[in-house]
């Protein structure tokens, strides 16, 4: 029994397993376009997920990126999923008031920041975020870490 029900739920929803996983940070080409997955996995799907509005011969691809935002990519041609340089490592996005400048030592609630705290900027990181090493000095998060 439990082999018949199992053969059923891939049967209707092998259209939603990956072609193809790979563990983030990645760089990642698709139709000429560049993204950054920093956390998570990088997901391939072919063909796209949605079936009756795309072609076979097009990809679908989710990833989490640099703003620890969720993509996806649908009716991707031509894509490439390819690791970073070493020369280069990934970063979540620097937000513009990571800079020496802001020499705050309190986050808005009024709690001390700790060195070595990730501070993350705007609503849910959409501004990007950065690690605080005290007043005014600032680094960027290498992907790859989770704040979540």
């Amino acid at each position: 029994m439990i082999l018949t029900i199992t053969s059923m739920t891939c049967w209707f929803g092998c259209n939603h397993i990956p072609s193809s996983v790979s563990m983030a940070p990645k760089m990642i080409e698709a139709d000429g376009a560049e993204y950054i997955a920093c956390e998570g996995f990088v997901n391939v799907y072919q063909p796209s997920r949605e079936i009756a509005d795309s072609s076979s011969k097009t990809y679908e691809i989710t990833f989490t990126d640099e703003y620890g935002r969720t993509r996806d990519l649908k009716d991707i041609r031509v894509y490439a999923v390819r690791e970073p340089q070493a020369s280069e490592p990934l970063s979540h996005t620097m937000p513009s008031a990571a800079n020496p400048s802001n020499t705050t030592t309190t986050y808005a609630n009024g709690q001390q920041i700790q060195p070595g705290s990730v501070v993350v900027f705007g609503k849910d990181g959409d501004e990007g975020e950065a690690e605080w090493l005290g007043p005014g000095k600032w680094k960027p998060v290498p992907c790859g870490f989770t704040r979540r």
